[in-house]
């Protein structure tokens, strides 16, 4: 895109990856990068790689005195004192308030614009005296300010990924801006995997024992029924326990299961594990612990089978990563000509998710109906080797991010560093859109 503006310099602050330096790149904008500053030494070593610029190290050790004018403040602020994931005590921890450096640098160069990002956590109500001082200080020091909370999933990443935004335009400065409308997503996790991924990302066999050993103990048993009606192929319904079902549309085969902590009803028994399947083909929030996304996968490819009295075997290859489960699919009839009938058995089919003409149905606990495939689920749920749950890759964490082209440049970074880089990053994707909004 040849874009005819005056080139912006620019100053990025917890500049992780350079999510700003990215998205000026993608829409053609002419910029030059002032400076970056950033603690993580990784994060310093993969912006300066991927974009250049003179490293700034901690910003409260900034003197704006020292820098160089620039036209465009960019800054993360450091979320894990307003996250649920993190401890939510708010500016009480040192790095809640972190965003009174961007005031206090602001104020003194006093830039053209800014975008600022948060999780959505700042917004809640125990946060609203935070949340206002952040306003009034931004319009203290001159700035008409925008803000909203936006999803990524909503504007075409499956990442269910809400960050609260803050556009911010000097009061002198003409501007017209609108947030960037949501559109319909059309990529989902099934297009963003890897076509083969090393083993090392799939949980050990000791820990898919044990979480098989949970299910049996606890008879955790999720119910799998054909989906009756319109737009039937390759799509199902997940049942659980409450008889409330997960629509799995969008999966085709693949998707998001998060393992997570929940309280038991008797708070003197020690916290649970779960499974919470994701319904409409997204990731949850990446951050740097990787138990809320494991993959599940399908069937092996262009295969049809039935099985009336076993579960069909459990191959490795059909969990080479973290998260990964078969898909299998039951039925004692057409799909689209009968229902289930409570006291018939129903038929346990094995079905690859390309196959049009059956309902697909996936889950990574146990398969059938309760009742009469009580021995077959349990039969497949002892049978739950290494290898049906995986992590996502690094790449794959990186696609969530925004970078559908693997448009980053990531050498010399380990699994490790590659993975805290991406959850604590910014959606390229959505910082591409607010620019287009900001200065197109």
């Amino acid at each position: 895109m040849n874009i005819n503006l005056p080139k912006l310099k620019v100053l990025s602050l917890f500049s992780g990856y350079g999510t700003d330096n990215f998205a000026l790149k993608r829409l053609g904008i002419p910029y030059e990068c002032v400076g970056y500053a950033d603690i993580d030494k990784y994060a310093n070593q993969c912006f300066k790689q991927n974009h250049g610029g003179k490293e700034l190290g901690d910003v409260k050790l900034i003197n704006p005195n020292d820098l160089e004018d620039f036209d465009l403040l960019t800054g993360g602020f450091p979320c894990q004192s307003f996250s649920v994931a993190g401890n939510m005590k708010g500016e009480i921890d040192p790095r809640g308030s972190l965003f009174y450096e961007i005031i206090r640098i602001a104020e003194v160069k006093k830039p053209k614009y800014m975008l600022l990002e948060n999780v959505k956590g700042l917004t809640c109500k125990k946060f609203k005296d935070t949340f206002d001082k952040i306003l009034s200080e931004l319009d203290r020091i001159g700035y008409n300010v925008y803000w909203k909370v936006l999803n990524s999933k909503d504007f075409g990443i499956p990442q269910s990924r809400e960050r609260v935004w803050f556009v911010c335009f000097r009061k002198d400065i003409e501007h017209n801006f609108e947030w960037p409308e949501p559109i319909e997503l059309k990529i989902f996790i099934k297009d963003i995997l890897e076509e083969q991924v090393d083993k090392k990302y799939y949980l050990s066999e000791k820990l898919q024992e044990r979480f098989s050993k949970y299910l049996e103990e606890k008879n955790r048993i999720v119910n799998l029924q054909p989906r009756m009606g319109k737009g039937i192929g390759g799509k199902g319904i997940i049942s659980k326990n409450d008889g409330t079902a997960y629509c799995v549309d969008k999966c085709c085969g693949q998707g998001i299961v998060a393992m997570r902590q929940r309280d038991r009803h008797d708070k003197n028994e020690e916290r649970e594990q779960q499974l919470e399947p994701r319904n409409d083909g997204c990731s949850n929030s990446l951050t740097s612990v990787q138990k809320d996304n494991l993959v599940y996968e399908s069937h092996r490819a262009n295969e049809i089978r039935e099985y009336k009295e076993s579960s069909p075997t459990l191959k490795s290859t059909m969990g080479t990563g973290g998260n990964n489960v078969p898909i299998v699919a039951i039925s004692n009839c057409e799909p689209m000509k009968c229902g289930w009938k409570e006291d018939i058995s129903p038929t346990l089919l094995a079905r690859d998710y390309k196959d049009p003409k059956i309902v697909m149905n996936t889950i990574t606990q146990a398969v059938g109906r309760i009742g009469h495939l009580s021995e077959e689920m349990h039969y497949i749920e002892n049978n739950m080797n290494a290898g049906q749950l995986r992590r996502l890759t690094p790449k794959e964490c990186f696609r969530l991010m925004g970078f559908l082209n693997d448009d980053i440049n990531l050498e010399g970074l380990s699994d490790t560093q590659r993975y805290k880089l991406a959850g604590n990053g910014q959606d390229v994707n959505m910082v591409t859109k607010i620019f287009e909004r900001m200065f197109l």
